[in-house]
């Protein structure tokens, strides 16, 4: 997710009772942060870019997919 705040609306800081946005995780472009995959232990690190475009993910049916977010 990107900051919208930032992004759409040209906001400073996300004002909480004014104009929150559900930001969840908004990683900076230009920073790296690494991904771990807590079922193999695998890191793969990103851009902040790339997160904002999107990591693709496959799943088999009835299977869980657990990762962590470092920053580098």
């Amino acid at each position: 997710d990107a900051p919208r705040h930032k992004t759409h609306m040209n906001m400073p800081i996300d004002w909480p009772r004014i104009n929150q946005f559900p930001e969840w995780f908004t990683p900076a472009d230009g920073e790296q942060y690494i991904l771990v995959n807590l079922h193999n232990n695998e890191e793969t690190t990103f851009t902040g870019q790339q997160l904002i475009n999107g990591v693709p993910l496959t799943l088999l049916k009835g299977t869980h997919q657990f990762i962590v977010r470092r920053n580098i």
